[in-house]
């Protein structure tokens, strides 16, 4: 009897590993298949243009490096015992930065594209704002490298909401700028498309973010994370280069599944999508 719970525990524990690493399969998966696309990109796209293909590069290839190797920097918890979360979190802020920078680009082309043909003001304005919220995806960086070392959830908070902040600004802009936009304007349809499609994920994203991101940081930093756990920057930033907790066991990440499975396939295909309608507008 007891030889029997004993093998059917060891079964259990090992069907937890296996679908650890079948999940972990996946995110390797679509990592070659957008590094095959990448490489496409460089040899075959005709309209090719050096900074943003360095851009698409860094997000494509460092958010990769992540779906590899798992980790949940604030809790030091790792898949592999090869990468840290010191590792990880210097990728996430290279892809993440470049994406941030992208996706400015790409909405500062198509104003100036609309500028060439229309002379409404409005267009001078929004490409202004643009520059004003390139460097916001710098500073949620440096608030979450703060955030992820030391504990204090409150940093955060403040990177999210500054996230928060980038989405609301490039909503109002596609917003202000479908409704002004003139139906003679070339390349009206992408232009349109870009920006419905913008206003959709950016609408997505900004509930999220207000609903559910935001609000957990916050509880965290109330209620869950008490003063013996926050760290002192010196110290949290060598803690981060070492893992606390090694496992691949599927139900020690079930929590994380989700949201990682979307941020290390569906976020980097939507990648794509920016360089293409950056390319139309080189």
């Amino acid at each position: 009897m007891n030889k029997s719970r004993y093998e059917n525990k060891n079964e259990i524990i090992e069907n937890d590993i296996k679908y650890g690493r079948y999940w972990n399969n996946v995110l390797i998966a679509a990592y070659i298949i957008n590094i095959c696309i990448l490489i496409y990109i460089f040899f075959y796209v005709k309209k090719f243009n050096w900074l943003y293909f360095i851009l698409l590069a860094n997000a494509i290839i460092f958010t990769g490096i992540r779906g590899i190797y798992p980790v949940l920097e604030g809790d030091r918890k790792c898949m592999h015992n090869v990468v840290s979360p010191f590792i990880t979190r210097s990728c996430a802020t290279i892809a993440e930065i470049s994406l941030g920078i992208l996706v400015v680009l790409m909405v500062l082309n198509i104003l100036k594209h609309i500028q060439r043909q229309n002379k409404n003001k409005i267009f001078k304005t929004l490409e202004n704002v643009c520059y004003l919220i390139i460097s916001l995806p710098v500073l949620a960086n440096m608030n979450c490298w703060m955030g992820v070392s030391t504990n204090f959830n409150l940093f955060n908070v403040i990177e999210e909401s500054l996230w928060a902040i980038y989405a609301i600004v490039l909503l109002a802009i596609f917003t202000i700028s479908i409704k002004n936009i003139s139906k003679r304007t070339k390349k009206y349809n992408i232009i349109k498309n870009t920006f419905i499609i913008g206003i959709i994920l950016l609408i997505l994203y900004i509930c999220y973010m207000i609903t559910i991101d935001i609000p957990l940081y916050f509880k965290r930093y109330l209620y869950y994370i008490d003063d013996s756990k926050v760290e002192k920057i010196n110290h949290g930033l060598r803690s981060m280069f070492q893992c606390r907790i090694i496992t691949n066991k599927y139900s020690d990440w079930n929590t994380e599944i989700i949201w990682m499975t979307s941020y290390f396939t569906l976020w980097m295909f939507l990648l794509f999508g920016i360089y293409y309608v950056n390319s139309k507008f080189i």
